[in-house]
C-alpha cells in the first residue's frame, strides 16, 4: 500500500474554478495517489482504493460514522431517515423496508410502472407529432416521482410535482454550495438556510396531509406507508415523516438522473445505440417487456451498468472515524473524515482498462471486473436498498423508450451539477423523433 501524501493544493474555495466544478477539485486530489491526505480548511483523508472503501463501509457503525459536514447538510434536509440514521434507528429502518425493495418484491410494482410509462409515452409521442423540444431532466424528474409516490404513499403526488421540483431545487442548490463550516451550519439564519428550512417545511406538509388522509380512510394499502402505519397506527411521529421523505428523495433523483446521463453517453456513442435498438426490435415482442425477455437483453444492463460506471449518481461518500483504527496499514485517529469518490474509483485506469471509454461489454457475464470497483449503489451493509427497483425501472424504461424513438440535442449538453446526486441542473432540451407507430396502453397480464 502506498505511503500517505500531504497534498498542498488551495482550498477550494480561494479556487473560484474548483467551486463551480469540484470534480477538479477531487481530480487533483486523485491523482495524487489512493490514499493522502488533504489539509486545508477542511482537512480528511482521500481513498481511492476499492478494499479499503469497502472496509470502511464495511466498518460504519463500528469505526465509522456519518457525523460529517455533507452528511450534516442531507440531516438538515432528510432528518432521520434511513440515509442519514445510524445505529439501532438505522438497523431498524434496514430491516423494516428492506423485504419490501427486495428483488422477489419488486415486480408486484410492474402495473404501477407500466401505468405511468403509459402515460410518459403519450406525452412523448405528442412532442414528437408537433417536433416540440422537450426538457429530459424533468421529464424523468416527473415520471420517477410519480411512480415512487405511488410505490410509497399510493399517490403519485402528481398535484404536487411542480412545488416539488421547486423544494428539490432548494435542496440541491444548498448540498451543492460549498461547505464552509460556519455558514454550513444549520443553525446559522443565512438566507440559503432559511430557504431550505422554509422548503423541507413544504415537503413535510404535503407528506403530513396525504398521510392524514390515509389515515382518517383507515383504508388498508400494499404500499410502504401501510408497513409504517401498522407499526405506527395513532399518530404521525416526526420520524415518520423524515422515513418517507428520504424514500421519496432517494428513491427517484438516482434513477432519474442516471436516466439523462445513459442518454447522454448513448448521443454521443451512436453506434452502442444502434445496436441496442436493433436488439430491441428482434427480442421485444410488444412494447412493453416481460422479465424474461428483458433477462435476455444483457446488453441492456451492460449499458445501464456502464452508464452508472462514467456517471454514477452518488459521485461522493464521506465517513468520519469514531476510535482510532488501522486503513491500508496507517493509522486512522478519531474525528478523521474520510472522502471517497466512485466517480473517480469507476475512472480509474488500474481497475478499468481505457476508463474514458464508453465500452458496455466490459460488463459481459463472461468478463471479470475488479472486484468492490463497481460501487454506484454503494457496498456492504450500506448499499441502496432501492438498488433493484432503480435496475428494473431503468431496464424497462429504456427498453420501451429506446425502442419507440430517436433523439437529437439542441445545443450542448449541460455539464454535471454535483449535489445529493450528480444530475444537470436544467435539460438537455432533445427533439423526439418516432421510430415506429406504437400503441401506449400497458399489458393488462404482466408477464413476470
Amino acid at each position: 500500500m502506498e505511503n500517505i501524501n500531504l497534498v498542498k493544493i488551495r482550498p477550494f474555495w480561494k479556487t473560484r474554478s474548483s467551486i463551480n466544478d469540484p470534480l477538479s477539485f477531487f481530480e487533483e486530489i486523485d491523482k495524487k495517489g489512493e490514499f493522502c491526505h488533504y489539509k486545508g480548511f477542511l482537512s480528511f483523508t482521500y481513498v481511492g482504493n476499492p478494499k479499503l472503501v469497502k472496509q470502511v463501509l464495511d466498518k460504519t457503525g463500528t469505526n465509522y460514522n456519518k457525523e460529517n459536514p455533507l452528511y450534516d447538510r442531507f440531516r438538515f434536509i432528510l432528518g432521520q431517515g434511513m440515509l442519514t440514521s445510524e445505529g439501532k434507528n438505522w438497523r431498524d429502518q434496514k430491516k423494516s423496508f428492506s423485504p419490501f425493495f427486495s428483488k422477489n418484491n419488486i415486480s408486484k410494482f410492474l402495473p404501477i410502472i407500466f401505468r405511468n410509462m403509459s402515460q410518459t409515452l403519450d406525452i412523448w409521442n405528442k412532442y414528437a407529432e408537433k417536433e416540440v423540444a422537450l426538457n429530459l431532466s424533468e421529464e424523468f424528474f416527473n415520471l420517477t416521482l410519480k411512480i415512487i409516490g405511488e410505490i410509497i404513499l399510493s399517490d403519485d403526488l402528481k398535484e404536487h410535482l411542480l412545488e416539488i421540483r421547486k423544494i428539490t431545487k432548494v435542496f440541491n442548490e444548498y448540498v451543492a454550495s460549498p461547505p464552509i463550516p460556519i455558514f454550513s451550519s444549520s443553525k446559522i439564519p443565512t438566507p440559503l438556510n432559511l430557504k431550505v428550512k422554509k422548503a423541507r417545511d413544504g415537503f413535510i406538509d404535503i407528506l403530513k396531509k396525504i398521510i392524514e388522509k390515509r389515515m382518517s380512510t383507515k383504508q388498508k394499502r400494499e404500499d410502504l406507508l401501510q408497513i409504517i402505519l401498522d407499526k405506527n397506527p395513532d399518530e404521525i411521529t416526526p420520524l415518520i415523516l423524515d422515513q418517507i421523505l428520504s424514500l421519496i428523495i432517494a428513491g427517484h433523483e438516482t434513477t432519474s438522473n442516471a436516466l439523462v446521463w445513459t442518454f447522454f453517453h448513448l448521443s454521443k456513442n451512436t453506434s452502442e445505440k444502434d445496436k441496442i435498438q436493433k436488439l430491441l426490435d428482434r427480442e421485444i415482442k410488444g412494447l412493453f417487456p416481460s422479465f424474461k425477455e428483458l433477462e435476455l437483453l444483457d446488453y441492456l444492463r451492460q449499458i445501464i451498468n456502464e452508464s452508472l460506471r462514467l456517471s454514477p449518481p452518488v459521485w461522493l461518500i464521506t465517513r468520519k472515524s469514531i476510535k482510532e483504527n488501522i486503513l491500508g496499514g496507517h493509522k486512522i485517529k478519531p474525528g478523521q473524515m474520510i472522502v471517497f469518490s466512485p466517480y473517480f474509483i469507476h475512472r480509474n485506469e488500474k481497475y478499468w482498462k481505457n476508463a474514458a471509454d464508453f465500452r458496455p461489454d466490459r460488463f459481459d457475464k463472461n468478463k471479470k471486473i475488479e472486484k468492490d470497483a463497481f460501487l454506484p449503489f454503494g457496498l456492504g451493509p450500506h448499499t441502496c436498498i432501492g438498488s433493484n427497483l432503480s435496475m428494473m425501472q431503468m431496464s424497462l424504461f429504456l427498453s420501451v423508450l429506446l425502442k419507440s424513438f430517436d433523439w437529437s440535442c439542441i445545443g450542448s449538453f449541460p455539464k454535471p451539477f454535483l449535489s445529493f446526486t450528480m444530475g444537470v441542473k436544467d435539460g438537455p432540451m432533445v427533439i423526439l423523433k418516432k421510430r415506429k407507430r406504437v400503441k401506449s396502453v400497458f399489458p393488462e397480464k404482466i408477464t413476470i
